[in-house]
């Protein structure tokens, strides 16, 4: 009989268990998910290229050569093979210092740098990226010349089997576009297993600075040659290859071009119930309008939490985004209840049936006051979402650019720069 009590109660027990463990189990899965934190990333890494390929991010090695085709950047600090975290300044002037350290060489291996950059995509968005789905990545190519060391490195170093001559170029140029058009995949099982990418966002732009080694060629036969460069994934836009004699306009040129097909915008709090006025671009009149609202929703099976809404959306002529016909929701993942603004994202933005691109620099703010629309003087036009991006630049360091080298380094820190305001 004692057995049997025995027996009975650890019975008992057990089915107790059984009763909480997976109540236990609901509330941590629960309460993990209200808890996610998410963190900013802003990485970049610096590859310059003429008779070799030197990465930023390579580490030294005691048994490297002067005739090895891919190296360290002389002098760079290589991050331990980590990409440079743009949000810390002191690796936001390392990044600065790759660039500047690029030593100039002979011939344009433009091709084969590119080939060694992918393979540094893939790295970045398996091990760098956290698998965050709205991460983008960024290619900016610049050069100055016409790929001549390509077939030859690539064959050498086994990355290809490309005949010699143009026939190999063309065939390398193929392969490198298709590469670049499926290169985001997403990762399991530590890594052993991919499939395709469908919501992280590539995009590669080329710059090309027409020096007087190119003047015998035409603006058409440039663009042939280099529209291999240009390649995207999951967005769908247009672009040309950006091309000029001067450095100031190639970057205003790749300004006027650059796309984030996401804006993210902070409104005051204290703005709810009035109706807010995004212009995007004074000279063209170019806003959208919505009425900030505010309720309070129950999440996490009890708790009360903030939700912030602009509806009744309007928008000028020609403008679209995916929530215009509805409403745009508050920005959940970067909410601060105790901060005095609220943040909002759109998507998928177009101005005429064409992706647009908005410059964060002339955008403004307004509500209406007394029938009026009056400006938000202190809306600085920062992103009010989370930095989240890749940026790749891949730079062409041959002797060909000459006295044009230091500014065409200058340009492209900027560059980087631009893109990362911009998040």
């Amino acid at each position: 009989m004692e057995k049997k009590g025995i027996i009975q109660g650890n019975s008992y027990k057990s089915r107790k268990c059984m009763w909480i463990m997976p109540l236990l189990c609901v509330f941590g899965v629960v309460f993990s998910s209200c808890a996610t934190q998410y963190s900013e990333k802003m990485y970049a890494d610096v590859i310059g290229f003429n008779d070799s390929v030197m990465l930023s991010y390579m580490q030294p090695s005691n048994n490297q050569k002067d005739t090895d085709v891919i190296k360290p950047i002389p002098g760079a600090w290589s991050n331990d093979g980590r990409p440079y975290n743009l949000l810390n300044p002191a690796e936001a002037t390392d990044m600065r210092n790759a660039i500047n350290r690029v030593p100039s060489g002979q011939n344009t291996a433009a091709l084969f740098a590119l080939d060694v950059g992918l393979d540094r995509i893939v790295e970045v968005n398996k091990k760098f990226m956290e698998g965050d789905p709205n991460s983008k990545y960024y290619i900016v190519f610049f050069t100055d010349g016409i790929d001549n060391a390509s077939v030859v490195m690539a064959n050498r170093n086994k990355r290809g089997n490309y005949p010699m001559g143009t026939p190999g170029r063309e065939a390398y140029s193929v392969a490198m576009n298709k590469r670049m058009q499926q290169i985001l995949r997403n990762y399991s099982f530590f890594g052993l297993v991919n499939k395709p990418n469908k919501t992280n966002i590539f995009q590669s732009y080329v710059l090309l600075f027409q020096g007087d080694d190119l003047s015998s060629y035409s603006d058409e036969h440039l663009e042939l040659l280099l529209n291999p460069f240009l390649a995207n994934q999951n967005i769908d836009i247009e672009r040309e290859v950006i091309m000029g004699y001067d450095m100031n306009d190639l970057l205003m040129q790749f300004k006027d071009q650059f796309i984030i097909p996401t804006f993210s915008f902070s409104v005051p709090k204290d703005y709810v119930g009035r109706r807010i006025r995004m212009l995007l671009n004074d000279r063209e009149d170019i806003y959208f309008e919505g009425d900030l609202r505010h309720q309070t929703k129950t999440e996490c099976l009890f708790i009360k939490k903030d939700y912030f809404t602009l509806e009744n959306i309007t928008v000028s002529d020609g403008l679209t985004f995916k929530e215009h016909s509805t409403k745009i929701e508050m920005d959940k993942e970067v909410y601060d209840a105790n901060a005095n603004t609220v943040s909002f994202n759109i998507n998928e933005i177009k101005l005429r049936g064409k992706s647009y691109s908005i410059r964060r620099e002339l955008v403004t703010q307004w509500h209406q006051d007394f029938g009026n629309f009056v400006r938000n003087s202190e809306y600085i036009g920062t992103g009010g979402g989370q930095k989240n991006a890749y940026i790749l630049l891949i730079m062409d360091t041959s002797l060909s650019l000459g006295d044009y080298a230091e500014d065409a380094k200058k340009t492209a820190a900027e560059i980087i720069t631009f893109i990362s305001e911009q998040m």
